[in-house]
């Protein structure tokens, strides 16, 4: 049997415990007999930083601010009502992605495009006066 193949039919969960020793199982196999089995042995203790599951799940990069921050830019560059975000199927997809996800609400989308339009506005005109000042 290929390595590809191998792969493609069976699940290999590791023992954070001791990593040499795994089990397989088909991938049809949906008994829980392999988690009973883990829950009876593991000692409960946290797996080392090198083999946490956080290590595998940093493929997340969710950080709060910078979330408000694309929704404000998907509202504002895609001219999408505020109210957008309160929409119960695009809510789910946010949490599909990211159980723990903070969406922001209508009202704090309005007020930070409000803060992005005012600091954009500072920024054009410093621009603009700098411009006009070299001509």
């Amino acid at each position: 049997m290929s390595s590809f193949s191998y792969y493609c039919h069976f699940f290999i969960l590791f023992l954070y415990r001791n990593p040499s020793q795994f089990t397989t199982r088909a991938r049809d196999n949906d008994s829980t007999s392999n988690l009973v089995w883990h829950v009876k042995e593991c000692d409960g203790k946290h797996a080392p930083d090198e083999q946490a599951i956080t290590k595998f799940a940093r493929g997340s990069t969710y950080d709060k601010a910078h979330f408000r921050y694309l929704v404000t830019c998907w509202v504002t560059q895609c001219h999408r009502p505020f109210s957008i975000v309160s929409d119960p199927p695009l809510q789910k997809m946010f949490q599909m992605l990211y159980s723990k996800v903070d969406i922001p609400s209508d009202t704090t989308v309005s007020r930070d495009v409000r803060e992005v339009y005012q600091l954009a506005k500072k920024h054009v005109s410093k621009v603009l006066q700098v411009w006009f000042s070299r001509r």
